[in-house]
């Protein structure tokens, strides 16, 4: 008898089939879209505006391998026709594939990238995130503070919602004797670390690592801590000024910096010009960017090993009248960016602060590295009008444009004070659609200290700095400046800082009402408002922007650290954070304070640079890792677009020595995320998932399919998408991806075990894989010898084996074991030893089974074995035993059968066979098909539903009927049946066709005939 095929369909008499014709004209639909805060929502209302995403190609497959594919439009919008693959009713596996670089599948609750559906559904959506989209509520931010002095230096922590002058929650998390001073800091999410770069600024002290110094510390402990991490010179040999080792800013002392007030004369030409500027970390965190001022190149360095992977010089900006002076650094979707300004310092310090002449000269340009070098995209001139940098000032109210760079000291404001506001690109920033946002500092505000020396002499002097913010927009090409992009301004629709058609410069009602600038509110007043309404007159420092910018993902804000960023009477002298709503360019509540400058504690800036560079302490983003469990009937080991999932199967997910464990639900699907299995299945770790089949309902009769059919093995998250990944033993092995980095492709597969149809019985040996006897033999004479047949040849050679197969077996009587080969055994199907023991005498045996690489070859895991103990002689049978042997494992073509123990009298075996699959009894195995001509159709149109009902199995098949009532919209019209059959046997009120009986391997045809209303 053949094996009893699990059929496509059902493996039963009474089948139910919905009749369905393509006579509702819908289409299959959806978007894919940024889902910048991870939440599966496509968001449209402020601040978390989120986009569609173009190019994405998505993949539709009907049941019958038919395909279809579509791409993405520019809003992320995809449409199927109402045919072939994807017609109405048929369904469907939809794929998503070629997404944008970088970026990683987002929340499972917006759907995986393998997804199953009907055709004509709606809002077949896609997510896609990256993991610098994610923070956490509140994060820590963390930014450098300068104070004059040694020992004073600090970088300090504190919420991100903070607001107002409040003294709690901000904390120094550095050693101040360690650190000096320092601009740059980048903070790694997976290692949760920071990292500091020392910068050149006059009057303060450096570190103990000196001018080249890039250190470390972790934000975390609760005490203050730094380490010396690397210095570029000492360490790489690469230069960061014109003196070899930078003795001139090793010593401190020699600067005079120690002990306020001092002249530090070298520093205010170098500031700028020598040592590192900003510093960044790649998306992966692996590579650690520098930027070197003095030689203008980006130095990439691997954070594991402290070696230097390369270097990449910036391009000649076409400066006029000047020089490129790079700074600033910004990571996005992968891509470091770099920050370049000509400084226009050959025009000259113009003795009038009215003298604007110089800023022709000024300009800004950003460049992205591509491979191995930088590709420009953007730039623009920094001669746009401005506001004062102190209002109230006679002489200092008329300075409203940039000023070129200038190694002198300028003419003072009216009280005294210097206000030369020179632009330095200091920090690239992004929102998370991508625009850019980009901070610039006051390269005098590094040249000149709060109530400190000029570069000679013992005048004091103080400053007021005038940084900025601006916004560029993402566009087609690139990205554009603000007023200069359809949308990149704000409701005045000016360019940047016009100046008001009646004069200069813009009344504050103006800068309201028209909105010369995006970001309006980086500005002090003495009044408590932060939003400038109901002003009844100018704030006093309109431009408080110091350089450093950070954007906290899903906020919709920019944080931005200035000096006086409290408003309100007696809010001055401080220094601090503000944060700008990224539509429309206004403070979102008050800033918060970080430093008071006083006359009793004098060291920090006042109205200076009084911090560096602003990072944000996010989490790693969580990692999702998971998909499916589903029944493949045909055990192709592909997932086709009619196959079910499989619930309520436990799969368990294991990393070292640490297990978490999930419930198949709404169609096979099961998730781990370490948002909930925190402390392991971290980035780049070596983890697997596995079902054990034993003992779960939902698998009985069920074996593991067939593993990487698609011939992809990686088990990747963009590549491995539709096949089953599992091993013989339900176990799929993979690498954790990096932060963020979703991997929904981990699929089991589980097909039906063949079934054998009848148990072993007594005596009837012709059937059997391997049969016989043991014959006693006397003590010290001839081996027990095997007398069964060794191989009977009337075995079929199907694969796998159904009942009534044979193994061929070598009888080895020194060992009293035999071989068979099992190469024809697929991998996951279980073998099992069944025998029943005849008459014996007193003594202790044991039957056992075993896997082996081939016959005669080497042991594949554990024996299983069963002893049988005699106590006294006996002719009567022993029952029936059994022996199963797990799912065969890859690398197993042969199975060993032993018998052993005792010493000179041993089983006698009446029987025994050797199989593989599941005892059943024998059942009928019916098919159902059906064929709709025409494939499509529309109101009014006559459709014939041809339906055909098999029976596959070696019995006949009785009683059977097909059930089912024709939908809405279908009339019925006639039926063959009559002819056919000779009565009517399709009830179209209740939609049963009484088909019959069904002999072996015959069919049934009927043939329906319907309208489509």
């Amino acid at each position: 008898m053949k094996s009893n095929k699990i059929p496509y369909y059902a493996r039963y008499a009474g089948v139910g089939l919905l009749l369905s014709a393509a006579v509702v004209q819908a289409d299959i639909s959806g978007k894919v879209f940024h889902d910048f805060n991870g939440n599966g929502t496509f968001d449209t209302a402020s601040p978390q505006v989120e986009t569609g995403v173009a190019g994405v190609i998505v993949t539709a497959t009907d049941a019958t391998g038919s395909t279809a594919s579509a791409t993405t439009a520019a809003d992320g919008t995809y449409t199927f026709p109402n045919s072939g693959a994807t017609a109405t009713g048929n369904k469907v596996r939809i794929e998503f594939s070629n997404l944008p670089e970088f970026s990683n599948s987002g929340s499972s609750a917006t759907g995986t990238t393998t997804q199953f559906v009907t055709a004509n559904a709606a809002d077949v959506n896609f997510a896609v995130t990256y993991a610098d989209n994610f923070c956490q509520a509140n994060p820590q931010m963390v930014t450098p503070l300068y104070r004059s002095g040694a020992d004073n230096n600090q970088v300090l922590r504190f919420s991100y919602n903070n607001e107002g002058l409040s003294e709690l929650d901000k904390t120094n998390i550095a050693t101040s004797s360690v650190i000096g001073s320092l601009w740059g800091v980048a903070y790694s999410r997976s290692q949760k670390q920071l990292y500091a770069a020392a910068v050149l600024k006059r009057h303060i002290p450096l570190g103990s690592g000196g001018l080249d110094a890039i250190y470390t510390v972790d934000p975390n402990t609760g005490v203050p801590n730094a380490t010396p991490w690397l210095q570029l010179t000492d360490d790489l040999g690469i230069a960061v000024s014109t003196v070899s080792a930078n003795p001139q800013y090793q010593d401190n002392s020699e600067r005079g910096v120690d002990a306020p007030p001092q002249n530090d004369a070298s520093a205010f030409t170098d500031v700028m010009k020598v040592g590192i500027g900003d510093i960044e970390l790649s998306a992966d965190e692996k590579t650690l960017y520098a930027m070197n001022v003095y030689d203008k190149k980006v130095y990439a360095i691997d954070v594991a090993s402290k070696t230097l992977k390369g270097s990449y010089a910036l391009p000649d900006a076409s400066c006029s009248n000047g020089q490129s002076r790079p700074w600033a650094l910004g990571e996005h979707q992968g891509k470091i960016y770099a920050g370049v300004t000509c400084d226009g310092s050959a025009s000259g310090n113009p003795a009038n602060l009215a003298d604007d002449s110089g800023a022709a000269n000024l300009k800004a340009s950003v460049y992205r590295l591509d491979g191995a070098a930088f590709t420009q995209v953007l730039t623009f001139p920094l001669d746009y009008p401005r506001e004062p940098p102190f209002q109230y000032d006679d002489k200092c109210k008329v300075i409203t444009k940039w000023k070129p760079w200038a190694d002198t000291l300028s003419d003072t404001c009216t009280d005294g004070n210097i206000s030369y506001p020179s632009p330095v690109l200091s920090d690239i920033e992004f929102e998370d659609n991508g625009n850019m946002i980009l901070g610039f500092t006051d390269r005098t505000g590094f040249q000149v200290g709060h109530k400190n020396y000029g570069p000679t002499g013992t005048t004091l002097y103080s400053l007021y700095v005038a940084g900025d913010i601006l916004k560029a927009c993402k566009t087609a090409s690139g990205w554009g400046i603000e007023g200069t992009v359809a949308g990149c301004s704000s409701a005045g629709g000016l360019a940047i800082n016009q100046a008001d058609p009646d004069g200069y410069p813009m009344s504050w009602g103006d800068i309201l009402d028209k909105a010369g600038e995006f970001y309006e509110g980086d500005f002090f007043h003495g009044d408590g408002n932060t939003d400038g309404t109901g002003l009844s007159y100018f704030p006093g420092h309109p431009e408080i922007i110091v350089g450093g910018l950070s954007v906290v993902p899903n906020t919709g804000e920019v944080m931005s650290v200035t000096y006086d960023p409290v408003t309100g009477a007696a809010n001055y002298g401080t220094g601090g954070v503000i944060t700008l709503n990224n539509q429309s360019g206004k403070r979102t509540r008050n800033g918060f304070e970080l430093y008071r400058t006083t006359d009793a504690d004098p060291t920090t800036a006042s109205k200076g640079v009084g911090l560096g560079d602003l990072e944000v302490l996010c989490d790693p983003a969580p990692i999702e890792v998971g998909n499916r469990v589903w029944n493949d009937t045909d055990g192709d080991g592909i997932q086709d677009a009619d196959e079910a999932g499989i619930d309520g199967v436990e799969v368990v997910l294991t990393c070292g020595a640490d297990t978490a464990t999930v419930t198949t639900a709404n169609g096979g699907q099961f998730l781990f995320s370490s948002a909930s299995n925190a402390t392991f299945m971290s980035a780049g770790e070596s983890c697997k998932v596995t079902v054990n089949s034993a003992g779960q309902t939902s698998l009985d009769g069920l074996i593991i399919t067939k593993q990487n059919a698609d011939n992809v093995t990686d088990n990747q998250a963009t590549t491995d998408l539709r096949d089953s990944d599992a091993t013989s033993v339900g176990e799929i092995a993979f690498t954790v991806g990096n932060v963020g980095e979703n991997n929904h492709t981990l699929d089991i597969g589980y097909k039906a075990a063949p079934v054998v149809d009848a148990w072993c019985p007594v005596g009837a040996v012709e059937n059997f894989l391997l049969n016989g006897s043991f014959e006693q033999g006397a003590a010290g004479d001839n081996a027990p010898n095997w007398t069964g047949e060794n191989n009977i040849s009337t075995s079929s050679s199907v694969n796998p084996k159904p009942h009534g197969s044979q193994f061929a077996f070598t009888w080895t009587p020194e060992t009293f074991y035999q071989d068979a080969d099992i190469s024809s055994v697929p991998e996951g199907q279980a073998l099992k030893l069944s025998y029943y023991s005849g008459s014996h005498e007193p003594s202790d045996q044991a039957v056992s089974i075993q896997y082996l690489t081939a016959p005669g070859g080497t042991v594949i895991g554990t024996a299983q074995a069963l002893a049988v103990t005699h106590d006294v002689d006996s002719d009567a049978q022993l029952a029936q035993q059994e022996l199963i042997l797990g799912a065969k494992p890859a690398g197993a073509n042969a199975v060993r059968v032993s018998v052993y123990g005792g010493s000179v009298d041993f089983i006698k075996i009446d029987a025994m066979c050797l199989y593989a699959g599941e005892v059943q009894a024998q059942t009928t195995d019916v098919k159902l098909t059906k064929d709709v001509t025409p494939a499509t159709a529309k109101r009014g149109d006559t459709v014939v539903y041809t339906l055909t009902v098999s029976n596959e199995s070696d019995i006949a098949a009785t009683g059977v009927t097909v059930t089912d009532k024709l939908p809405d919209g279908i009339a019925y019209v006639s039926d063959d049946g009559e002819t056919v059959y000779g009565s009517d046997v399709y009830d179209d009120t209740t939609g049963v066709w009484t088909v019959g009986d069904l002999a072996k391997d015959e069919s049934k045809i009927l043939k329906i005939t319907v309208t489509v209303q």
